[in-house]
């Protein structure tokens, strides 16, 4: 299989396209074909040498992923081949305690996909059982590689730890990025008056239709 390799960080980065084996899950793990992964700043920071520590030498990036099964191992039960899979954004032990409490994304043994393990640009990658969730029907795959990063991201701020509430305010700043535009999303999805704080005026009515009920323009606001 093809894989991109990130050789050297810098700027610009050494990245190389190579020709290596497929991987072959474990018991605990699955072979996803993979369909699409998205570009992270996170990854743009490893690639300029921004973001250093954990990085695994001669990483393959990508933690945004979706695709389809093609092989599992012999311990997996919760997926099968021709299951259409997004991934977290850590490889899970699927043991601990926090895995255990559904907080997988912080497994205490787990390494970050495409940062401390290669990642999603390639053709294959082999994922823990735990790190894989089916897709349901009538989502593009595409766009659903998104789900586990920003829209996780930004559903665990809202809803998990400021534990929105219809009918409350909530101020998103920096609205018009990756993480903001779907935090207003899913601040609107729970009921909030959302009020979006961007720097952009082009971004406006794109923010007005993701569920903002107001939206602030103005890049010298003070929220000190």
């Amino acid at each position: 299989m093809r894989a991109l390799f990130l050789k050297q960080a810098g700027n610009p980065p050494v990245l190389e396209v190579k020709d290596i084996p497929t991987p072959e899950p474990s018991p605990f793990q699955a072979l996803v074909r993979v369909t699409a992964c998205g570009f992270c700043h996170h990854d743009r920071s490893v690639m300029a040498g921004v973001l250093r520590r954990g990085v695994a030498p001669d990483v393959v990036l990508g933690h945004e992923i979706s695709g389809v099964i093609e092989e599992t191992g012999n311990e997996v039960t919760s997926l099968n081949t021709g299951d259409r899979v997004v991934s977290i954004l850590t490889e899970a032990c699927g043991r601990c305690d926090r895995c255990n409490a559904g907080r997988e994304h912080r497994c205490r043994v787990g390494q970050g996909i495409g940062h401390g393990r290669y990642g999603g640009f390639a053709e294959y990658i082999a994922l823990a059982e735990h790190s894989l969730i089916r897709l349901p029907d009538g989502l593009d795959p595409v766009s659903s590689a998104l789900l586990a990063c920003p829209l996780g991201v930004a559903l665990q701020a809202v809803q998990v730890t400021a534990q929105v509430k219809a009918g409350e305010t909530v101020v998103v700043t920096g609205a018009g990025g990756g993480l903001g535009s779907h935090a207003v999303q899913v601040a609107a999805a729970l009921g909030a008056h959302v009020m979006a704080v961007s720097s952009s005026p082009e971004k406006e009515a794109s923010l007005l239709e993701l569920g903002a009920s107001e939206v602030l323009v103005g890049g010298g606001l003070d929220f000190a």
